[in-house]
């Protein structure tokens, strides 16, 4: 038979190993109020213009330009800046569409193994930061390829 205490040890125990971890993921889960931005728009999000059925990762795809105009269209009504993350496939438009829309470019250049595309992005990064000094406004240069562990720093 066990005692008052060792009871009470047991359901401090029980509800600790049952009851804690459950309060905590629902403490931890609420929703947070956050402040409007100033303007009413976020400052910059990462854009990848691909959709369903298009991928990064086939080489022969283009991103169609209209499909670039629609996207930064109707994100010019709720960011000021757009990232992207490489220059190829289509992606070298959006410098000349976010002038037309009023949005500002953090224009990246995705390097990996492969030297003779790195040079291409970074040629393409260069020629596009010259042209568009009034829309890029930070260029990025393979900010993934060491965890990737293509290049070594």
């Amino acid at each position: 038979m066990i005692g008052w205490p060792q009871f009470l040890k047991f359901g401090v125990a029980l509800f600790l190993t049952s009851f804690g971890p459950a309060l905590f993921w629902w403490l931890d889960g609420r929703p947070v109020a956050l402040p409007d931005a100033p303007t009413g728009k976020l400052q910059c999000v990462s854009y990848a213009p691909y959709r369903a059925g298009q991928s990064p990762f086939d080489a022969g795809f283009t991103v169609p330009r209209w499909q670039i105009e629609q996207d930064l269209a109707l994100l010019a009504r709720h960011v000021d800046c757009v990232r992207t993350y490489a220059t190829d496939q289509g992606i070298a438009e959006v410098p000349a569409i976010a002038r037309q829309v009023g949005l500002k470019v953090m224009l990246g250049a995705w390097i990996g193994g492969d030297s003779a595309n790195n040079a291409r992005q970074i040629a393409d990064l260069i020629r596009l930061a010259n042209a568009y000094p009034d829309v890029i406004k930070a260029v990025i240069v393979g900010n993934e390829v060491l965890l990737r562990r293509e290049q070594s720093a």
